[in-house]
């Protein structure tokens, strides 16, 4: 008997899968999902393979309802039975990127490129995820806003064409919604009048939609479907298609003349077999791109071109792994060597998003055109024009999941530059007044990028002022009149050239009044607590020049020092915006010269290991500025003391003061070049002490003091 009744639930089983099938085919999503779902209630009775089976159906039926959550769940139960394909894995990122789980999308997302074996696919799916993950948050300078153009949810692209554009226009056949191709007029940059039949001529009872427009030769390319129709049915029943039809893509053409479309006619490159969709083609006319998924692909969609010669398309070529992915590429736009496309399948915001690629550009790879034109939903028809100008649909903002059609506008960035070197500038802050009842009000602050690059949306007719500051800078304001041509008038921001605020000097030699090279300048910074901070250091030029950027507004104080010279300070008062260039500071340097009339080096002391040779690592900086001096006075060479303290046995102090001035010795002749010539060296032990030995031996911090390393200046 329980052999009986699993043979019926296995039966049953069997039945509603087959009617979820037929149902899921006709498009009638929901209603296969009640039957899947009876189904998977019995899911154990099931095989593996057909139980994967009935969850990828469950995938594909919850996709097609934009029932993200509950579909979510099927690619672990399908990952527990079998080896989940790239398709699948690809799916399964797109979804957790739709739900805003990035993190386990990129986990999937990576076994994809892993597992990739053409080079060109795997750059571009990696490029994609690396775009992503460093780009997220940035906002490009696209201005994006809704229109109000009646697609009715459904949005079959969107063509400029005189002074309107032409659309997908919904139409209501037999209950269901259809579309032919429209004309709204524009009213302004949002709002459109209510579409109207483009031409009798271009009429079917199914779908027309994505115009094409070849403007020099007033060519109209579209989708539509085919004429020969295919009802779906469960075997003699009733047709469970409810009405529907089921017809392959096909791309035509109309050509303008007389001011009437033409009747349609089929491009020769569509076939029986697969469909053809999303025409779009070049200035010239001549290389239309398109897409299909003809056999011989990468993915589902793919990218295709067809070229004209002699008046005759060429077979279609695909665009290949440099588009192409492994899932749908699709709506392509081609604006000179740019291609605009939609995918799935590259590493996004989620749903498709819209990418670029420079088709003339050895080497390139598919970019993400990032947020606001991509959102978490479908972005999708892209187009632009020569005004930077274009329109995008999207479901973005939409409970049901329903197309609308937004304009936007790509701000061209204004750059800052360094009024010196012609370099970027990054962190000005860049604050737009609009003059308001004869004021100018502050209405736009923003700062410039990495790239000295900003952007705003300067309305006609209106007057601004634009200031332009950064502490370390010279502001400066530039005027815009409303009243003169608004164009010549943005010229004065697209570069715009800021003065650093600085200090400098020259440094001389009391003696011969030349400047001298390698003297080392160290700035000091008033602090909040009125106390001065070293925040930076800088060594003079072969003539004695030096200079520190500094900030406005700030007391400062230079430190002006060589180890073969007396030290000297200058005190730096604050200086104020857009003052005058203060004089260069001029520093007159004494030699030091010791109680014999000696010239000697002013360096700190050298420190040692205890009772060693070995000099400690704090001391090579002292000894770099040793190496300093003679790399720049050639002809000069030097002379290496050691002593010791008092204490200890005579003999051992003598020999470790001779270890210690070779070691030092030695360090400054290799940084030197090995010029050993250059560089005497000598140890004194205890003798010649700077205080007497009976006070060293009483006390340790005055033996200290004689455990020393002199520099002196020989010819």
């Amino acid at each position: 008997m329980a052999v009986l009744f699993l043979s019926y639930a296995v039966m049953a089983q069997k039945k509603e899968m087959s009617i979820a099938k037929t149902y899921e085919i006709a498009g009638r999503f929901s209603t296969a999902i009640q039957y899947y779902k009876k189904a998977e209630a019995r899911d154990k009775y099931l095989a593996e393979e057909e139980r994967a089976e009935l969850y990828k159906s469950l995938i594909f039926c919850y996709d097609k309802e934009k029932d993200l959550k509950s579909m979510l769940k099927y690619f672990d139960k399908i990952a527990e039975l079998q080896f989940m394909s790239d398709s699948l894995r690809i799916k399964q990122s797109e979804v957790l990127r739709t739900l805003g789980n990035y993190t386990k999308a990129e986990v999937v997302y990576k076994e994809v490129i892993k597992g990739q074996t053409n080079p060109d696919i795997k750059k571009n799916l990696q490029a994609t995820l690396d775009w992503f993950k460093k780009n997220k948050d940035k906002k490009e300078p696209y201005i994006i806003e809704k229109t109000n153009i009646n697609v009715s949810g459904f949005s079959m692209g969107i063509q400029e064409f005189n002074n309107g554009v032409i659309i997908g226009m919904p139409k209501v056949t037999d209950g269901q919604t259809f579309y032919n191709l429209g004309f709204c007029v524009k009213k302004d940059s949002l709002h459109y009048s209510e579409p109207t039949l483009l031409s009798k001529n271009l009429t079917s009872k199914f779908y027309e939609g994505y115009p094409a427009l070849d403007k020099g030769n007033n060519i109209l390319y579209f989708t539509s479907n085919s004429l020969s129709k295919v009802k779906i049915k469960q075997g003699s029943k009733k047709d469970l298609g409810n009405g529907k039809t089921i017809n392959n893509l096909k791309i035509y053409k109309s050509v303008w003349k007389d001011g009437e479309w033409s009747k349609k006619e089929e491009l020769p490159f569509n076939g029986a077999q697969y469909n053809s969709l999303h025409p779009t083609v070049t200035k010239d006319g001549n290389t239309l791109y398109f897409t299909s998924d003809m056999p011989g692909g990468f993915g589902g969609y793919d990218i295709y071109k067809v070229e004209k010669k002699g008046g005759v398309w060429s077979k279609p070529i695909n665009l290949g792994a440099k588009v192409n992915s492994l899932g749908d590429e699709t709506y392509p736009f081609i604006f000179g060597d740019v291609l605009y496309f939609s995918s799935r399948t590259y590493f996004g915001f989620g749903g498709n998003d819209v990418y670029k690629i420079n088709l003339k550009e050895k080497g390139a790879v598919v970019k993400n055109l990032g947020a606001p034109i991509n959102s978490r939903e479908d972005d999708f028809a892209f187009t632009i024009n020569e005004k930077n100008e274009g329109y995008l649909s999207s479901n973005r903002s939409s409970k049901k999941n329903q197309d609308l059609i937004y304009r936007f506008l790509y701000l061209p960035a204004y750059v800052v530059i360094d009024a010196e070197n012609a370099e970027v500038v990054e962190d000005i802050d860049v604050i737009v007044y609009e003059k308001i009842d004869g004021e100018y009000k502050e209405v736009f602050a923003q700062s410039t990028n990495k790239d000295g690059e900003w952007n705003y949306d300067f309305k006609k007719g209106v007057d601004y002022k634009v200031k332009f500051d950064n502490s370390y800078r010279n502001s400066k304001e530039v005027f815009i009149s409303g009243a003169s041509d608004r164009s010549q008038e943005l010229e004065k921001l697209k570069k715009v050239d800021l003065q650093r605020v600085f200090i400098d000097g020259y440094v001389i030699d009391e003696e011969t009044q030349k400047g001298i090279e390698g003297v080392k300048e160290v700035l000091y910074e008033e602090n909040e607590h009125g106390e001065l901070e070293e925040i930076d250091s800088t060594w003079t030029d072969e003539d004695g020049y030096w200079r520190f950027d500094v900030e406005k507004d700030k007391v400062y104080e230079v430190e002006v020092h060589r180890i073969d010279y007396q030290i000297e300070k200058i005190e730096i008062e604050p200086i104020k915006d857009n003052e005058p260039k203060r004089p260069s500071y001029t520093t007159t340097l004494k030699i030091i010269r010791n109680d014999k009339n000696e010239k000697v080096l002013n360096a700190e002391n050298i420190l040692f290991e205890l009772n060693s040779a070995v000099i400690t690592k704090e001391s090579y900086p002292i000894l770099d500025q040793v190496v300093g001096y003679l790399k720049a006075n050639p002809y000069s060479k030097v002379e290496v003391g050691a002593y010791t303290d008092c204490t200890g046995d005579d003999a051992l102090n003598l020999a470790l003061s001779k270890k210690r001035a070779e070691a030092v010795a030695k360090y400054i002749i290799k940084n030197i070049g090995g010029k050993a010539f250059r560089v005497k060296y000598k140890g004194y032990g205890e003798t010649n002490p700077l205080n007497p030995c009976a006070e060293q031996e009483n006390d340790p911090k005055i033996a200290a003091l004689n455990r020393r390393v002199e520099f002196k200046i020989v010819k």
